[in-house]
């Protein structure tokens, strides 16, 4: 539930059950009550993350050729945007059956599967919002199909914090208080993890070129007190795209090394 264990929510009830009991599973009426409402509220509609599914729809285009699979595609991110454009700016979590922004849950835009309550799930939501982007983009040659990845990665900066040091630290998710901003209990190399990883910002910039994607990556670097963006680190695929700060700074002229250090 919000605002216990932080790392390890993938979803939650609020409002509808505000304070859910540690060992609710231990009472069998209790547990099917609450298994009935998970299937109700959670599974029961829509979430950003199957925006990802995109990325299938956009290969079968690219096999046969058939319109039907691009507007697919294009449809689906336009409807996206969309709802964005209804919710004040901000992506909507989850979207009840007959298409209304937290229609099972009492008109609350958050708390949906790996949504903005979810430590670990809100990457995994722009992870689909950054494949919906570039197949949209790679399918049409229309770079405002971006805006739907940019425009929530400046929500995150608008809504950032900077703390004494000069560090920017930005939001890891958003719960009955608002934004949150601290990462008690997750231990994912603990005092140096910047809570919104570069992955997103580096494919932005990749697809863009722009100076505005430029901008936003430059700011989170003129704040990063904690990494050294001209370092190579030896790191699996799946991380928090660290590899990604000296490929930025080749790009800006100040690592040429970087070919032969990431080769080695």
């Amino acid at each position: 539930e919000a605002g216990k264990r932080p790392y390890k929510v993938r979803a939650t009830l609020y409002p509808v059950v505000k304070d859910l009991e540690a060992n609710w599973h231990e009472d069998p009426e209790r547990r099917d009550e609450i298994l009935k409402l998970f299937d109700e509220i959670v599974l029961n509609g829509d979430v950003p993350h199957s925006l990802g599914s995109t990325a299938l729809i956009t290969n079968a285009y690219l096999y046969t050729g058939e319109e039907k699979y691009k507007q697919w595609v294009l449809d689906y991110t336009e409807a996206w945007m969309e709802r964005i454009r209804r919710n004040g700016g901000i992506l909507p979590d989850n979207v009840g059956p007959t298409g209304q922004i937290g229609e099972n849950r009492q008109g609350q835009w958050w708390g949906g599967l790996y949504g903005w309550n979810s430590f670990v799930g809100h990457y995994i939501m722009f992870t689909s919002l950054t494949i919906a982007a570039e197949c949209a983009l790679l399918l049409t040659g229309d770079f405002g199909y971006l805006e739907l990845l940019r425009s929530q990665i400046r929500l995150i900066m608008d809504n950032a914090i900077t703390r004494d040091d000069g560090q920017l630290t930005l939001p890891s998710r958003y719960g009955p208080d608002g934004w949150e901003y601290t990462m008690e209990n997750y231990s994912y190399e603990k005092g140096r993890f910047v809570p919104f990883r570069l992955q997103e910002l580096a494919h932005l910039y990749h697809a863009s070129m722009a100076a505005e994607d430029y901008d936003l990556i430059a700011r989170i670097r003129e704040s990063d007190k904690e990494r050294d963006w001209n370092e190579v680190p030896v790191v699996g695929e799946k991380s928090y795209a660290d590899t990604e700060l000296a490929r930025f700074q080749y790009y800006d002229g100040k690592n040429p090394d970087w070919p032969e250090k990431i080769l080695q």
